[in-house]
Parts: C-alpha cells; sequence; structure tokens
C-alpha cells in the first residue's frame, strides 16, 4: 500500500479538526476512519496495537495520535474502539 510517509495520508482520507469551548481544538475522527484503518486489526488489540496497525494502513498522523490517546485498555472490537474514539471529541 502506497502512502506518503511524511504525512501518512492517502488519497482523500483525512480528519478535521473541530474547535472546542476555550480554544482548545479536538479531531474529528469518523466512524468510516475507524473502519478504514483498523478493518485488519485482530482482537482483542492494546491501545499500542491499534496505533500499529493504523500506521500500517498509511492512517495520517492525527488519526494516530487520537489512537495514542486512548486509554491502556485492550480493545475488543472495531465498534468499542469508535466508542472511544467518541469520547476523546
Amino acid at each position: 500500500m502506497n502512502c506518503d510517509m511524511e504525512t501518512g495520508e492517502r488519497g482523500g482520507y483525512g480528519t478535521g479538526v473541530a474547535g472546542r469551548a476555550g480554544g482548545e481544538e479536538s479531531v474529528f475522527i469518523s466512524k468510516e476512519e475507524v473502519v478504514e484503518y483498523l478493518k485488519t486489526m485482530d482482537f482483542p488489540a492494546t491501545k499500542h496495537d491499534l496505533v500499529q496497525s493504523a500506521a500500517h494502513r498509511c492512517a495520517p498522523q492525527k488519526f494516530l495520535d487520537a489512537l495514542g490517546r486512548l486509554p491502556d485498555h485492550k480493545f475488543t472490537s472495531v465498534a468499542e474502539v469508535d466508542a472511544a474514539v467518541r469520547h476523546l471529541e
């Protein structure tokens, strides 16, 4: 799979940045992105496993950073990861 090694991005996929009260920024990650970048993930998986798998699939850095902010936990499915990502926003 080809991806831009500097940005980690590939054709058309990316993350939007949504503003928060108080000037904080949060990264919006769509459910489609979670599915796209983790669809080959074997579960259960740790946060580290998720980041490694998404990086291998050329996920953008903002997506990898969001995964890195997840709690240390063994995730059992893509749906569970998506729910955890929703709590970051």
